[in-house]
């Protein structure tokens, strides 16, 4: 039996989600990667950023941006893609997703949660 949620007709995929709240007060909703996601993401990067430990930190942070404040953040498709999402969530709000994805889906799990850390 597995603790995972399942799918349903708003979260067809049964992805874990949490809403998390920055310094600045701002409504943040966070989504745990799988493999896929961050196999993506580090194609994105490609080989030269992959291996940079604070660009992919950044990188997983605002690749589990579902939103902030109800506007939708999808997938960064390409480097500009998590350049926008990282200015939008600056300190506080890069802060605030590492915190969030720790306090929410680490339960014991290590991989990309190291890596999220700032």
């Amino acid at each position: 039996m597995t603790d995972a949620p399942q799918p349903t007709p708003m979260n067809p995929a049964g992805v874990q989600k949490a809403e998390i709240t920055d310094a600045r007060g701002r409504k943040i909703v966070i989504r745990k990667l799988n493999a896929l996601d961050r196999l993506n993401l580090f194609e994105v990067l490609g080989a030269e950023l992959s291996g940079n430990a604070i660009y992919v930190g950044y990188s997983l942070s605002a690749a589990s941006v579902v939103s902030i404040d109800g506007q939708p953040m999808g997938l960064p498709a390409r480097i500009s893609d998590i350049k926008i999402a990282v200015k939008l969530l600056d300190d506080d709000g890069l802060e605030a997703v590492s915190r969030g994805y720790q306090e929410h889906f680490s339960k014991g799990e290590t991989g990309d949660l190291d890596a999220i850390k700032n």
